[in-house]
Order: structure tokens, then C-alpha cells, then sequence
């Protein structure tokens, strides 16, 4: 399970949790998959990143990595519509302009890293392998996918342009991918949802957002443990 500070006291956190609230969290968290995880690179419309979350949500993706060079990753919470509460971005930032860092992290995760871009011969979303855990990445709205991520990428993925114009925008395109291969999983029956401790840390991180106070709460009990030890 990923280390998160404080998850040693779940239990405690989840009890003040309301039934209504613990009966959502139960239900949702089924339907969260980290089978596929999405890379955001380099954003520059907060428009665009918010709806990318948002639509992570609603199609219950519950990994986000975020690429952080020139632009930072604004979330406009009107168009997320507070979906930044049940989808955290993980932030990553590019070293010296380079990406291979962050890049090794996604990959140490197990993903291979899939390149979306309408230039790039690849597989549609039809015939993309899904044998594997996918990090599909999406790029900036004015220069694309950084040429780091499509030199190391595993592989291309595509929707098919019949117009005069070349590309989607990327919140488009991020729809279009999330709800078609979240689709495949199902109806393919691959192995999409959370293992039970995946599940645990997911609904601990949801706790912390729902319940008031529930960072000062965990610092007490840790300096609780800390005079009793």
C-alpha cells in the first residue's frame, strides 16, 4: 500500500464519518479503478485541467499525475464542480526541463506510458492493449506532448480525425478516452478494481476531505501515541 501519513488511524477517522456518507464511500470506492492512470502534461488552461478531473471522477479514475514545468496545475473548482476532492493530482515536476525522472516514477508503478496524439501512428481505442496497467498521457493545449514523452512512451494511442480540424481539445479528448476504455474493461472483464488495500487508502484519503478538522485530529493522536509509546 503507498504510505500515507495517518492511515494507521482509519478507524477512528471513518467513525465520525456520517452513515449516508460511509454508505457513498462504500458503494463509489467499487467502482474505482487505478488499471489505468492518466499523466497531464504541462497544462496551461485551468479550464482544461478541471474538466480533466472532473471527468476522471465520473468515470472512476482515481489516478491523476501531473507533469509541472513552465505552467503550475490550476484547478478551477466551477468547472470541476469539487471533484478535486475525490481525485487527488499527483505533482510532478520536470528537473532542469528534463522529464526522465518523473517519468521513472509512473513506470515504477508498473504502467506502461501511452502517448495520446492524433499526429503519431498507434492503436485506436479499440485495439489498445489492455494486458497491462496503461498511464495514458495527454498534452499541453499549445505545444502538445513533450518530445521526452514520446520518445519514452510504450506506446500511441489515437482518435480518428475526419475534419478540417487536426485535434481535439485535450479535456475533449481525455473524455472520449476515459469513457471508452474504462468501458473495455468490463466488457473485456479485466482486472480494473482496487485491491482491498488500495480500497482502505482510498476511502482514508476521502475521510480526511469529508471530515472537519481531520488533519489536526490525526497530529493529536499521533502526539497521543508518541507520549503513551
Amino acid at each position: 500500500m503507498q504510505e500515507i501519513e495517518g492511515i494507521e488511524f482509519f478507524d477512528r477517522l471513518y467513525d465520525l464519518l456520517t452513515d449516508h456518507k460511509k454508505q457513498l464511500f462504500s458503494k463509489l470506492v467499487k467502482e474505482r479503478t487505478r488499471r489505468i492512470s492518466w499523466l497531464a502534461d504541462n497544462l496551461y488552461h485551468e479550464q482544461n485541467a478541471s474538466a480533466i478531473i472532473r471527468s476522471a471522477d465520473c468515470f472512476g479514475f482515481s489516478e491523476i499525475y501531473v507533469l509541472e514545468d513552465k505552467y503550475r496545475y490550476k484547478v478551477n473548482e466551477e468547472i470541476a464542480m469539487g471533484a478535486q476532492k475525490w481525485v487527488r493530482p499527483k505533482a510532478l515536476h520536470a528537473e532542469n526541463g528534463k522529464y526522465e525522472s518523473a517519468l521513472k516514477i509512473i513506470k515504477s508503478k508498473g504502467y506502461r506510458i501511452i502517448a495520446a496524439s492524433p499526429h503519431a501512428s498507434g492503436n485506436t481505442l479499440e485495439d489498445l492493449d489492455l494486458s497491462t496497467p496503461l498511464c495514458i498521457a495527454l498534452g499541453s493545449e499549445r505545444h502538445g506532448l513533450h518530445p521526452e514523452i514520446i520518445q519514452q512512451a510504450d506506446g500511441f494511442v489515437m482518435i480518428p480525425m475526419v475534419g478540417f480540424t487536426e485535434s481535439l481539445n485535450v479535456s475533449v479528448t481525455a473524455g472520449i478516452l476515459m469513457y471508452r476504455l474504462r468501458k473495455r474493461l468490463i466488457e473485456e472483464n479485466i482486472p480494473w478494481q482496487l485491491t482491498p488495500e488500495q480500497e482502505k487508502e482510498q476511502l482514508f484519503e476521502w475521510a480526511l476531505k469529508t471530515v472537519p478538522n481531520a488533519q489536526k485530529m490525526i497530529k493529536r493522536w499521533f502526539e497521543e501515541k508518541a507520549k503513551n509509546s
